[in-house]
């Protein structure tokens, strides 16, 4: 027990005792008065004691400074921060993109531009005429790092938006809830790369640059799980050989075209197997690009067959005056099916009651032009056509839905303000003609404004 504190307590008994005694003679006043003198002498020697025990007195510490260390700083590309203490740079990107359209005459099939799905003429979504529509499902959010190592740069990057499916049946009605869906995620360390990420045999290069989210019919748009490896050939080209994802794309005789996710009957033995060969130039770029496919179909109840699948292409783009540039790319093959995106379901006819497969031929095009008037003040003219090989397997009914010829044609004016803002008008056309003769047209004005960040 403290001596301070014990010595207090006989102090205070000692003064409780004469106030309950009651009056005391001169003796006993003088003989308490002696012990209180003692324990104060006992009081003042404990404090001396005790305070021989306390520890200098300590200053406060200066808060510590930064260790510069762990400060980010600038990143090794445009727009990265270096995550401190790492040689790793990192950046977070996209963009928020509103879509606001209007289709004169009967509505398209899709929110972005798809050939393939506008309404063909004696049914009823052809008769409807005019819909508008404004939605924000395209934006994009992604992750990008990179760090340097002895093999060569190691680059993640990953991207989604918000334009996948749902069964939400209200989602236009109130909380416009869109789906993610991935776009991207692949990694690269040096000439090698494996993930979902565009296929080899597409030049995103040659494509025009367009307000909408879709595609010109004409090329292909895929993006696929792959294998990839880029050989160095000559001084800025490289030949890109890919191992993707398969997938038998096909149509019955009743014009349905179907896959391993709608219910089809592929089973893919092998991948598809890619090469391209790109090269920059001082006029721009080329590319030329081939693929071979393993084609198969089995329903377990020996139904189906194996077919072989090929297909070639050529893009470029090449510079005019100015910034002007003009794009263009062409592809063909048998069995090309989906490496030509609005082919897709058309690289085989399988005719179930007589068990045959028969591979079809497709052929795809697209040129464009763009035209700078001012800074940040552009446009943008192409035209883009697919056309699918007629199949005598197809019923008459198949043959009213299954296309045959695909034609689309947009032009645009695009202002950017600032580099983090595109916006402008775009008008897009799309006429659709089936093996069978139906046919429809889409018009469509497209407003579009994307903020980047």
């Amino acid at each position: 027990m403290d001596g301070r504190n014990h010595a207090g307590r006989l102090l205070l008994g000692g003064i409780a005792f004469m106030a309950a005694a009651g009056p005391a003679t001169g003796a006993e006043i003088d003989e308490l008065k002696a012990q209180l003198e003692a324990l104060q002498r006992r009081v003042n020697q404990l404090e001396s004691e005790k305070s021989l025990d306390l520890p200098p007195p300590q200053k406060a510490k200066a808060a510590a400074a930064p260790d510069p260390g762990f400060v980010a700083t600038a990143g090794s590309f445009p727009g990265s921060l270096q995550i401190p203490g790492t040689n790793t740079s990192v950046k977070v990107g996209g963009y928020v993109k509103l879509d606001a359209y209007y289709d004169f005459g009967p509505k398209g099939g899709s929110d972005a531009q798809d050939a393939t799905s506008v309404p063909l003429s004696g049914t009823p979504a052809h008769e409807r005429d005019g819909y508008g529509h404004l939605d924000a499902k395209y934006s994009r959010l992604n992750v990008e790092s990179r760090t340097p190592t002895d093999f060569g740069e190691f680059t993640i990057f990953s991207e989604m938006d918000f334009a996948g499916s749902t069964s939400d049946t209200n989602l236009n009605v109130s909380k416009n809830g869109y789906a993610p869906r991935l776009r991207y995620a692949y990694g690269r360390l040096g000439n090698f790369l494996a993930g979902q990420y565009d296929s080899a045999f597409r030049d995103i290069a040659a494509e025009y640059e367009s307000l909408d989210s879709g595609y010109s019919t004409g090329i292909n748009d895929n993006r696929v799980a792959q294998i990839r490896y880029t050989v160095p050939v000559w001084t800025d080209a490289g030949l890109a050989l890919s191992v993707e994802n398969p997938e038998t794309d096909y149509t019955t005789t009743a014009g349905v075209a179907q896959n391993s996710t709608n219910g089809g009957i592929t089973f893919n033995r092998l991948p598809d197997f890619v090469a391209a060969l790109n090269d920059k130039t001082e006029w721009g770029h080329w590319n030329v690009h081939a693929v071979a496919r393993d084609l198969r179909l089995d329903d377990g109840a020996h139904h189906g067959g194996e077919k072989f699948g090929w297909g070639v292409g050529a893009s470029f783009a090449a510079k005019t005056w100015g910034a002007d540039k003009v794009l263009g790319q062409i592809s063909y093959g048998d069995g090309i099916g989906r490496y030509i995106t609005d082919a897709a379901g058309s690289s085989l006819i399988f005719n179930s009651a007589t068990n045959l497969l028969t591979t079809q031929t497709a052929f795809g095009a697209a040129l464009g032009y763009q035209h700078w008037w001012l800074e940040g003040l552009r446009s943008n003219v192409n035209v883009g056509y697919t056309h699918i090989e007629p199949s005598s397997e197809l019923t008459s009914a198949g043959a009213d839905v299954f296309n045959h010829k695909l034609t689309t044609a947009a032009v645009n004016l695009m202002w950017s303000p600032i580099p983090r803002i595109d916006t402008g008008l775009e008008y897009l056309f799309a006429r659709r003609v089936t093996q069978g003769g139906p046919h429809g047209n889409q018009h469509r004005l497209l407003y579009s404004i994307i903020w980047r960040f």
